[in-house]
């Protein structure tokens, strides 16, 4: 939230190939914790996202790197907040078990199988099923590294707990009292009536200038090979400014709506 606590408004929304809808906020002061993160998303109805697609992953990543340089030179990084880190729908549930991450969701979180070698932790290796059922969309092949906190301050010793989406482009293990920014998650719901699906250039909904709060049905008519205008072949939703001047149809129980 903003120093008066109020929500900020959204920059840019997406929505995913697995339906899924992302509010990013342009607040270059905008870190907080995990919890904080985690109760900024439940304040719009939200919650902090689950990307398991790697080609979702990628779009997430290309907006970091995006907005990394502005808020770089805004707000130069100390060891306790970083712009690289984004807070994930994903934690550790067992402090103790270092191979206990799992999405908010309940899905159970995989390391790659060299992971668990090099951690001494070969008689938890998954079975090949369950590798190739889940996605394991790391940063580095350490990952996650329990990279314990070596400051002398009250965080002292404390492990790496919570979930982030780096800059980099993949998960990361990080300290949940550390510092990072914050991005929410709706749905997922189903997108498939949405221009291109929601999915690429420009997917709908898009919330353009975030005045486009109304519905609207683009239809594409065509006389090729048929009796002038008597055959929809493409049509789609596409969110409008309220106040557009628009054609429309009207619906009763039991009769059709016409364009007037």
């Amino acid at each position: 939230m903003t120093a008066d606590g109020a929500v900020p408004m959204y920059f840019r929304n997406t929505t995913g190939i697995d339906e899924r809808w992302h509010f990013y906020f342009n607040e270059s002061t905008h870190f907080t914790t995990y919890e904080n993160g985690k109760k900024f998303c439940e304040l719009i109805d939200s919650h902090l996202p689950i990307v398991r697609e790697a080609r979702e992953l990628e779009r997430i990543t290309a907006y970091i790197k995006e907005r990394y340089n502005t808020w770089q030179v805004s707000h130069p990084p100390k060891h306790m907040y970083s712009h690289e880190f984004y807070w994930a729908g994903f934690t550790r549930i067992n402090v103790h078990d270092f191979t206990s991450f799992q999405f908010s969701d309940g899905v159970r979180m995989l390391m790659p199988k060299e992971w668990y070698y090099k951690h001494n932790l070969a008689h938890k290796i998954p079975t090949q099923a369950e590798f190739d059922a889940l996605p394991q969309l790391w940063l580095y092949p350490v990952d996650p590294n329990n990279d314990v906190w070596q400051y002398n301050d009250h965080y002292y010793g404390f492990p790496e707990l919570c979930g982030t989406y780096h800059a980099g482009g993949g998960w990361v293990d990080w300290g949940c009292f550390r510092l990072g920014h914050t991005f929410c998650e709706k749905g997922p719901y189903p997108f498939e009536r949405w221009h291109f699906g929601g999915t690429e250039g420009l997917a709908q909904p898009d919330n353009t200038w975030c005045v486009e709060r109304c519905g609207t049905m683009h239809t594409d008519y065509t006389d090729e090979g048929r009796d002038e205008f008597t055959s929809i072949t493409y049509e789609y939703w596409k969110d409008h400014s309220c106040t557009k001047m628009l054609t429309f149809s009207c619906e009763v129980d039991g009769t059709y709506g016409y364009h007037v």
